[in-house]
């Protein structure tokens, strides 16, 4: 696991927030290993803690979670989507994948929607 960096040359960082130690996109990754239980003690300690205080990971969670429990259903249903849920999603995603200069908008180049 890419853990941030707690230490400096002269010991622990004071202005690294030992709970924040991971990123999201850490989190991201040993959610699968979350709900099979199946991370070691060191990571299974780093996500609990970094998921304890990130809203946007939490409702990640919890929509992977609601997943699973459709998919094991082995039902054809339709899923509720939060609105709510809509601005934390759209942010996350936006920080873990960056727009580059050179990818389309959506519009033309006068700024309006095709």
């Amino acid at each position: 696991m890419n853990h941030h960096s707690d230490t400096t040359p002269d010991g622990p960082d004071p202005f690294v927030d030992n709970a924040l130690r991971i990123s999201c996109a850490d989190a991201i990754e040993l959610v699968t290993g979350y709900l099979d239980s199946s991370l070691d003690d060191a990571d299974l300690q780093a996500f609990e803690e970094h998921t304890s205080r990130c809203e946007a990971c939490q409702v990640y969670i919890d929509q992977v979670r609601r997943t699973i429990r459709i998919t094991a259903a082995g039902r054809d249903t339709s899923v509720e989507v939060r609105p709510r849920d809509f601005p934390t999603l759209l942010e996350l995603f936006a920080q873990q994948h960056p727009r580059t200069s050179n990818e389309p908008t959506g519009k033309d180049q006068d700024g309006a929607t095709p």
